[in-house]
């Protein structure tokens, strides 16, 4: 059973900061507005913002800006989840198997009445038989 993530799990967080009233997203075509004084520490502190005619590389990725706790607890929680998904595909073919457990029990059980009720059928035709000789 394969199932895409959840969206939280396919796109790292911080990749990308939130809109705000007080940070509109951009139109296209027109510049960015001029960066707000950034906190130290913040994830923006850290990333050169380029201008336009600016000649600077661009700055670094999601995955540079991430520190390496929050890449480790992003690997971890995507080792659980793919485990939590290989138990449940695990449980489900559980289910399947005592479902048809289920299934045969009941053939079995329907089978062995209907034998007990032809062995009885069985067993009266001989008493009546002999009865019936024994005339």
């Amino acid at each position: 059973m394969s199932q895409e993530p959840p969206p939280a799990l396919r796109e790292v967080p911080g990749d990308r900061p939130p809109e705000t009233e007080s940070e509109p997203a951009v139109a296209a075509g027109e510049p960015p507005a001029q960066p707000k004084e950034s906190v130290p520490g913040s994830p923006r502190a850290a990333v050169p913002v380029a201008r336009s005619g600016s000649s600077a590389a661009p700055g670094p990725t999601a995955e540079a800006r991430r520190p390496a706790a929050l890449d480790e607890a992003l690997r971890r929680l995507n080792d659980i989840v793919r485990q939590l998904r290989e138990v449940l595909e695990d449980m489900e073919e559980a289910a399947d198997l005592l479902d048809m457990a289920a299934d045969q029990k009941q053939a079995t059980e329907q089978e062995l009445e209907r034998l007990h009720r032809a062995l009885n059928h069985l067993q009266r035709s001989r008493s009546n038989e002999r009865a019936g000789a024994a005339r």
